[in-house]
């Protein structure tokens, strides 16, 4: 009987050591930890109207200021692996992006200062993608065009484009063979173009990129002799590499214009509605 009382009485002294330990040791302890709460919080609401690029993250300055800090860390739910332009292979493309942002300030954290430079090339492991021979190349601008249209056309089918984009789709499939994807490049290289200054940069080419590059090993070379010495690809280079006409490319040369113009009559209805 002495032995089960004794066990018992371990038990309850057990139990009471694991809620002491939790519990703050100090009045001092349980004000750090209001004063976290309460600045986490204060901090949570001032940036939640404040957008940070991926790989960063919003809190606030010795004067109260909103600023975009390197992420403490990434809490993608999905992570998605990806390889950066210096071959290396990262858990996702925010672990990449704070890396980056970390090595760039010279903050505790970079794992080494040469990924300063390193951006996102394509998703996935990073693997050996072999060279494109000089028959591959010659027949890239075919392939791509041709896969463009078929793009568009599958978009089109699912509903997934614009009212006005929808109709630029319907145009191109009425087009007889040979020009039915000059309609298809060139809204493309529109819907590339964020910056409307009616070129393309690396950046603003990487949703396409990094994408088919695992996939489509003669890209990489192919967009190479598109882009001009400032490494931009205008309107007519575009339309060159991709085997259009000169006569086609100038007859939808507005028609970026056009795609940007319909696209916030739809956003203003959309809001009106």
């Amino acid at each position: 009987m002495a032995g089960k009382t004794l066990v018992a009485f371990a038990a309850l002294l057990l139990a009471a050591t694991c809620v002491l330990a939790e519990k703050p040791d100090t009045e001092e302890d349980l004000e750090a930890t209001n004063e976290k709460n309460l600045l986490e919080a204060k901090i949570a609401d001032a940036c939640r109207e404040k957008k940070c690029k991926l790989g960063h993250e919003c809190t606030l300055d010795e004067d109260g200021h909103r600023i975009c800090v390197c992420a403490s860390k990434c809490h993608e739910l999905k992570p998605l692996k990806v390889c950066s332009t210096q071959n290396e292979t990262f858990p996702s493309e925010c672990d990449l992006d704070r890396e980056r942002c970390l090595c760039h300030r010279g903050q505790e954290g970079c794992q080494n200062k040469e990924h300063k430079k390193a951006h996102l090339d394509y998703y996935g492991e990073c693997k050996d993608i072999p060279e494109c021979t000089e028959g591959q190349m010659r027949s890239f601008s075919r392939r791509m065009s041709e896969w463009l249209f078929q793009v568009m056309k599958e978009l089109s089918a699912r509903k997934d484009l614009t009212e006005f984009a929808e109709k630029l789709a319907e145009e191109a499939k009425s087009q007889p063979k040979g020009k039915h994807s000059v309609i298809p490049v060139i809204w493309k290289f529109c819907d590339l173009d964020k910056s409307k200054d009616k070129s393309v940069n690396r950046r603003e080419l990487l949703p396409l990129t990094s994408m088919l590059k695992p996939l489509e090993h003669c890209l990489g070379p192919f967009l190479d002799t598109c882009a001009g010495d400032d490494r931009m690809i205008t309107l007519g280079e575009w339309g060159t590499c991709l085997g259009l006409e000169k006569d086609d490319v100038n007859k939808f040369e507005d028609l970026c214009d056009k795609m940007e113009a319909n696209l916030e009559e739809e956003e203003e209805e959309d809001d009106e509605e």
